[in-house]
């Protein structure tokens, strides 16, 4: 008796290609010429091979390679120059370029430079390099120069002065505030030499230049200190003195937290003098106020104490009247409850009777 031994045998049907092994396969499942015949099938298109898709890929490559020249429209006569063919149109059909054309100008020749584009550094150390560089380069800002415009006081009082009332700057802390002018030069340097935003901190987008940082800090109401929580406090505790505020308190009146304090499981916390708070979550129970069914029902037996003090007495209904009550407030409801949600039964809109 003969055996046969089958082989498995391993496919892709979108490419149409045969694999030996299943690694195979799913290496070819995460290539570039698997993605892009499934994007060819979307659209009922046949599958190319591997070959194929190797020479339009060579094809693009080739295409991106060559440097293209940056096409430009300049007007000479107004010495004017467009990045693009509509706005050099425009130009042209001016009633400036056309008075220039009839006065006779002549053409003005200028032997621009490319723009030289900035390399960003690749390691650690070319980026500290940098650094240094641009700040032995740079020029300081002066303290009694406003931080937020190019706005120069003659001295440093004068100076908060100003930003104090033109760009609304505060410095918080003021009381406890020991280096003024060395809390000024420390801000001037981060905005002059660092391009750093005081509120945004380094957080948001990159800034190249001190304007484009003064621009930012304008525009978007950031002529503040980030001065929110603790770690952005001590950016700036070496210029400070907290020293008086602790002057009369002892270590005990410094604690945070008092042992007193309970901690319940109903997520509220008790204090010494009995006052309790609750969380958030459970705001919507904290704003209840309902009387209670036992006092309800002492209230009721009161008002019919009073009416009977007054000399009332009550008439004893019988069953049939007490049933046609009952009717009535379930027709009241019925109504009430179907013209709000429109599902009554033999609604007339009175618009259309009338």
């Amino acid at each position: 008796m003969s055996t046969t031994t089958t082989t498995e045998v391993f496919t892709c049907i979108s490419c149409r290609v045969q694999f030996d092994n299943s690694d195979d396969q799913r290496e070819h499942y995460r290539s570039e010429l698997h993605k892009f015949n499934l994007k060819r099938k979307v659209f009922d298109l046949p599958p190319v091979t591997e070959a194929v898709f190797k020479s339009k890929v060579e094809a693009v490559q080739a295409a991106e390679s060559k440097q293209k020249v940056p096409t430009s429209f300049d007007c000479k006569i107004c010495d004017k120059s467009f990045a693009s063919e509509g706005p050099y149109n425009q130009h042209l059909q001016s009633k400036k370029h056309k008075e220039n054309v009839a006065a006779g100008v002549p053409e003005k020749i200028r032997n621009r430079k490319p723009k030289e584009e900035k390399k960003l550094p690749e390691t650690l150390e070319e980026a500290e390099a940098m650094m240094e560089e641009k700040i032995k380069n740079a020029v300081k800002l002066p303290i009694e120069a406003c931080l937020f415009c190019n706005h120069s006081s003659d001295t440093v009082e004068s100076n908060v002065e100003h930003m104090a009332k033109a760009h609304s700057f505060f410095i918080p802390d003021l009381e406890y505030l020991i280096d003024l002018p060395g809390l000024l030069r420390y801000l001037s340097d981060k905005v002059a030499i660092g391009n750093i935003c005081l509120y945004c901190n380094g957080k948001g987008r990159a800034l190249t230049s001190k304007d484009a940082t003064q621009t930012h800090m304008r525009d978007l109401g950031h002529c503040k200190l980030n001065y929110d929580n603790d770690a952005d406090q001590e950016e700036y505790v070496e210029y400070y003195d907290f020293t008086p505020a602790f002057a009369g308190s002892t270590s005990d009146e410094l604690t945070l937290f008092k042992p007193d304090i309970v901690l319940s499981d109903a997520h509220e916390l008790t204090f010494p003098d009995g006052t309790t708070i609750g969380h958030r979550d459970f705001a919507i129970y904290y704003k209840q106020k309902y009387t209670p069914a036992n006092k309800r029902q002492e209230w009721l037996r009161g008002i019919v104490g009073q009416y009977k003090a007054l000399g009332y007495k009550e008439t004893p209904q019988t069953t049939m009247e007490l049933d046609k009550k009952q009717r009535m407030r379930k027709n009241i409801l019925e109504l009430k409850v179907g013209m709000k949600k429109n599902t009554q039964r033999y609604y007339k809109n009175q618009l259309l009777v009338q």
